[in-house]
């Protein structure tokens, strides 16, 4: 009988990690089960993603960060508030979106990923908005790309307005390099770093209380991004 339960368990490793959840913990994340079991489903439960396991055992109750400084993104803490500068020189704070599932979506007008992804996503943001989905953008345009000193000041303006053209299209809030920003500490290259952002682009999904709920980025990009919405807002 054991063999057989053992074999079980090795064929569909998620089970055996939510088993192992259940009866080394509280009847009061027991009681989440069902949740957690369908999130196991969606982003795996292994050994090489214990940022994932950690936050499957957590629940509602758990108790927010109490840190005031930006800080690289944990799965299941709140993240600390940020402030940032929008394209019309509005100032924001994160937590202002507390209340709706929250996309921070760290990018740039000269990444052939992002620009590509950018038709999709304005039809997610359509579908999603209305249901308390909201996406906060940080472009970072500062590309040092090799051209005749005679031709740099073309080139940099070009490229300026280039992508402010892209960023203007954008119906979501969207913070850039190229805006003004009178609070050094907002700078989107200070909060890139502080973020821990790698890469481009490179996403953090929020809940409604400002919970770090995703990082995995082949689950926020494209098609997968709606499907992972759906799956977290079905949960509410």
């Amino acid at each position: 009988m054991m063999p057989l339960l053992m074999m079980s368990l090795v064929r569909t490793p998620w089970i055996a990690c939510i088993t192992a959840l259940n009866l080394l913990y509280s009847p009061a994340i027991q009681a989440h089960a069902a949740v957690r079991s369908s999130i196991a489903l969606r982003v795996g439960c292994s050994a090489r993603t214990p940022e994932r396991a950690s936050w499957l055992l957590r629940d509602s109750t758990t108790p927010a960060r109490t840190d005031t400084t930006v800080a690289p993104p944990i799965i299941g803490f709140v993240l600390p508030n940020f402030g940032f500068t929008d394209l019309d020189g509005q100032h924001h704070d994160i937590a202002e979106y507390r209340g709706k599932y929250v996309l921070i979506d760290v990018w740039g007008t000269w990444c052939h990923t992002c620009r590509a992804e950018l038709e999709g996503l304005k039809k997610t943001y359509a579908t999603y908005h209305p249901r308390g989905f909201e996406i906060v953008g940080l472009s970072f345009e500062e590309v040092f790309v090799k051209v005749k000193p005679e031709d740099q000041a073309a080139f940099d303006q070009a490229r300026k307005t280039g992508a402010w053209t892209v960023l203007r299209t954008l119906p979501w809030p969207q913070t850039s390099t190229l805006v003004p920003n009178p609070r050094a500490s907002e700078a989107v290259p200070d909060l890139l770093k502080r973020l821990d952002a790698h890469g481009y682009p490179y996403k953090i999904l929020l809940d409604p209380r400002g919970r770090v709920i995703e990082l995995r980025q082949d689950l926020l990009y494209g098609p997968e991004l709606a499907a992972t919405l759906d799956l977290v807002m079905t949960q509410d």
